[in-house]
């Protein structure tokens, strides 16, 4: 190994590990927002909490705890909205079509995009 490569390695250890931990810490960085009748609004993830978002044909009852939020009640007739469950990565949403409430996690990360 030559004095050059033993440079090389000694500043790109320190770089991959920065980059490791300043991702990992930057996945908290992470907004829910909830589009209903009555506009947009901004949520944060960490500080539970149960929302009563207004509907199309009544309210929508979504929980918020520990970084994840599903929605626990909805009077639409086949609930795939409470169905859904738990979303908590960036990109993930969740859609109460009928009421027209639309519930997505916003933040920058490592992933760009989930397919489901």
């Amino acid at each position: 190994m030559k004095k050059i490569d033993k440079i090389i390695l000694y500043f790109l250890i320190p770089f991959l590990l920065f980059s490791i931990f300043y991702f990992s810490f930057e996945t908290n960085n992470k907004t829910l927002i909830i589009i209903d009748k009555n506009g947009q609004r901004e949520y944060s993830l960490f500080q539970k909490r149960i929302l009563e978002c207004e509907g199309k044909f009544g309210i929508v009852k979504v929980e918020i705890d520990n970084g994840k939020v599903r929605v626990i009640e909805s009077n639409c007739k086949d609930k795939l909205c409470i169905k859904k469950g738990w979303i908590s990565n960036i990109g993930e949403y969740s859609i109460c079509l009928p009421n027209e409430v639309f519930i997505i996690i916003k933040g920058r990360g490592i992933i760009d995009a989930i397919s489901e």
